[in-house]
């Protein structure tokens, strides 16, 4: 009988010599160097070795003054740096590193009034920046682990606001509202991945309620164990700490790793409204400095750092453990949680009905209507615009999985019809092999040697049911998919097998091909052409957007069937997508409206982050 041990290469193993939970399990929180200026609700940031608190309230509560010192932790000890332009108190819940951070809003003296006033760190001195639209005090805010100086989002704050705003290194906009107004919550993550947790609301003065941000909505998600409010927090969306709490304070310590919240080893000291950060990526180090003690008055000075195990074997999907201990019977493993789209940046030239390539990290964008020849890379961060192709076109097939260094696209409309096809090398495209059938609205699939070109529409006006395969050099008809139609899209590999998905008019169909023949598979639950499709094989796969009119469903094969998961955040047709996996992809372009004719430049990421799940016999 084939064992586990035989198949992943290692026995089961307890939940205490496993990374994901108990790594965090393991955790403990240690002393470190008091500050050198005693202060609560102040602002920190960075990390157990690297880290910035700021501002604040000194003395006792609520008589003392609000500061402008700020001061630097070298994981040793902390040393005074340039003070604030204007003392401020009541900041809470920070984002940034200890080089690049932002004092935002807060409480000001002696107007005693919310402030939308905001200082930006270098390293080196403070400066003034653009103010936020809502005044506000004891928000919370998420950011790039590196630093704020070109994307930070902040929310929340007193009068239980839900506003929220973005900043983009320049100014701030207001953006999708968190579902529940609170004060002096708790935060971690990134711009495009976050999370807000605990908080005071207008029902509740120690809320549980936690919710997830996917860089363009608020999703209510696990609550926390215990709830609290102005408490300290750090991680990521997948992986985080917290703890503290006010009213009436505690110690106690939260761990979240993307599907529950465990409690873990406790503050050495309850308190609340410290200085709080955390930025290595995970719930594996933070650092809580200050803040007000059980007894409800004076501000402290005291520092504590939490560290985590680092020497745990990193789980990957498909690993199983016990939950607790081998007794119990209860056991973990380690598969995917709740998919969904994150706003990236945009591209450089609006367009839809076009083609691209690559991965969610390295993709392609070619031609597209407007009928165009510019091209454009994308590292995952920024769009870059590249070296035109030869001929102009839209309604393009192409093939390039996993890679923008060898791509291909072929057909299209010019405004007539093509057979042209070209090869992209990493920087310029050449000219190969023409179809056998020129034809625009086609599909395609593969690499840039081994591919497929399928259906689509040829001169005059002829819906094809026709299929060419591509060996690198030349083009060759082999066998039709059992129903002729346009604007139909593909997944997969013609060395294993893919499917041709949807198409015009508005088709749900799916066929696979199995290396000799076409045959249907389950229909889509919502018909569309002009849509994005991607996946690296013809078991695992996505399909987001199309028109039907304009969709934002998305929805994820699983090798028999369809379900539907989360929406793009915008609705559009004639968008394209790449992805090696159905876990990671990113879709771009678009039309989105019909006064929209030159199409859109939006970016959306699609990422199903690992979790842990309890093993049951469905999934034995």
């Amino acid at each position: 009988m084939t064992t586990y041990k035989g198949i992943k290469g290692l026995g089961l193993q307890n939940i205490t010599n496993d990374a994901v939970a108990s790594q965090a399990a393991g955790g403990t929180w240690s002393s470190g160097n008091s500050l050198n200026t005693k202060r609560q609700y102040g602002q920190g940031a960075g990390n157990s070795s690297a880290a910035i608190a700021v501002g604040g309230r000194v003395g006792t509560n609520p008589s003392g003054a609000s500061t402008a010192n700020a001061e630097k932790y070298d994981g040793s000890s902390w040393t005074e740096v340039g003070d604030l332009n204007t003392a401020r108190d009541r900041l809470i819940s920070g984002a940034g590193s200890s080089t690049s951070s932002m004092a935002i809003a807060g409480y000001i003296a002696p107007a005693s009034t919310s402030s939308t006033a905001n200082e930006e760190w270098d390293n080196s001195s403070w400066t003034e920046i653009a103010e936020l639209n809502t005044a506000r005090y004891t928000g919370a805010s998420i950011s790039p682990t590196g630093g704020v100086s070109t994307a930070l989002n902040h929310f929340g704050g007193n009068g239980n606001k839900d506003n929220h705003e973005a900043w983009n290194g320049s100014a701030w906009t207001e953006i999708a509202e968190i579902n529940t107004g609170r004060l002096e919550l708790g935060s971690a993550g990134t711009p495009a991945a976050g999370l807000a947790m605990g908080g005071e609301d207008a029902s509740d003065p120690s809320s549980s309620a936690t919710e997830s941000w996917n860089g363009s909505a608020w999703t209510e998600i696990t609550e926390i164990n215990t709830g609290r409010r102005a408490a300290g927090s750090s991680g990521t969306q997948t992986s985080a700490l917290v703890f503290g709490n006010m009213a009436p304070y505690g110690a106690i310590t939260e761990s979240w790793d993307g599907t529950s919240w465990t409690e873990v080893a406790d503050l050495s000291t309850a308190r609340a409204t410290g200085c709080d950060g955390g930025t290595t990526g995970s719930n594996s180090d933070a650092i809580y400095a200050g803040g007000r003690g059980s007894d409800g008055g004076d501000a402290l000075t005291a520092t504590e750092e939490w560290s985590a195990p680092s020497t745990f074997r990193q789980l990957s999907v498909g690993d199983i453990y016990y939950n607790a201990d081998p007794g119990s019977g209860v056991l973990k493993y380690v598969g995917y949680g709740t998919g969904a789209w994150a706003s990236g940046p945009v591209m450089n030239d609006a367009r839809y009905a076009h083609f691209g390539f690559g991965i969610q990290t390295a993709a392609m964008a070619a031609g597209g209507a407007p009928i165009n020849a510019e091209s454009e890379t994308y590292n995952g961060t920024a769009w870059t615009e590249t070296n035109d192709i030869n001929d102009s076109r839209s309604n393009e097939g192409g093939a390039g999985s996993g890679t923008t260094t060898a791509g291909l696209i072929y057909g299209g409309h010019n405004p007539g019809f093509t057979a042209n096809s070209e090869e992209f090398d990493g920087t310029s495209w050449s000219e190969e092999g023409d179809l056998n059938t020129a034809r625009r609205n086609l599909g395609g699939a593969g690499t840039q040697t081994a591919t497929f070109a399928m259906a689509g529409k040829s001169p005059p006006s002829t819906v094809q049911d026709a299929v060419e395969s591509y060996n690198g050099t030349t083009w060759t008809e082999t066998t039709e998919i059992n129903t002729a139609r346009e604007c139909i899209h593909a997944i997969g590999q013609t060395s294993a097998a893919l499917l041709g998905v949807g198409g015009f008019t508005n088709s749900a169909l799916t066929e696979e091909w199995d290396g000799s023949s076409w045959s249907e598979k389950g229909d889509l639950n919502t018909n569309r052409s002009h849509q994005a499709t991607r996946g690296g094989t013809s078991t695992s796969g996505i399909i987001a957007g199309g028109q039907g009119d304009r969709i934002d469903n998305t929805e994820e094969w699983n090798g028999s069937s369809w379900t539907e998961v989360a929406d793009l955040a915008t609705a559009v047709y004639g968008i394209n997508g790449q992805g090696a996996t159905s876990k990671a992809a990113v879709a771009f372009g678009g039309n989105s409206a019909a006064s929209d004719p030159a199409g859109t430049t939006q970016t959306e990421e699609w990422t199903v982050p690992e979790a842990l799940k309890t093993l049951t016999s469905t999934n034995a």
